[in-house]
């Protein structure tokens, strides 16, 4: 889900991405109780892609209200980091995005088991014999660069 996101949204609106799926999964938990619909998947990616346009325009809105505030302070602008036709497949871009040659090779792998391969920072950092923090840490630094 992260990766089909990605490829809607770009690579730049990763984290709220990830804040838009688990606010859909706790919206799921919560409606499907009750029935599921007949296309939990699609029903799934619907939701999740409202949810992520909903947090997309709440932060547009806010950097308004903030360039209003600093009298139109320059914002600055991330480049997506590959164009549509040059990687169609959207888990493919993330494998790649994972593996990118700026990311130390211990920030790869915990970047690839948390955002592709979907593991919790606490499955990371017992299988990896670290601290969660330390985990956290190296997350961080591979979303920056």
């Amino acid at each position: 889900m992260i990766a089909v996101l990605t490829n809607i949204f770009g690579l730049p609106h990763l984290e709220l991405i990830e804040d838009a799926l688990q606010d859909t999964f706790v919206k799921a938990t919560l409606q499907w109780r009750k029935k599921i619909p007949e296309n939990p998947e699609a029903w799934f990616i619907k939701s999740a892609k409202n949810r992520t346009i909903d947090l997309l325009r709440k932060v547009r809105a806010d950097q308004v209200r903030n360039d209003k505030i600093s009298h139109g302070a320059a914002s600055i602008h991330l480049n997506d980091l590959f164009l549509d036709h040059e990687i169609e497949d959207s888990q493919l871009r993330m494998i790649f995005v994972a593996c990118h040659p700026e990311l130390a090779p211990e920030e790869q792998l915990a970047f690839a088991l948390k955002i592709i391969s979907g593991f919790s920072l606490k499955e990371i950092s017992a299988a990896l014999l670290t601290k969660e923090e330390t985990i956290k840490k190296r997350l961080s630094r591979a979303r920056k660069r």
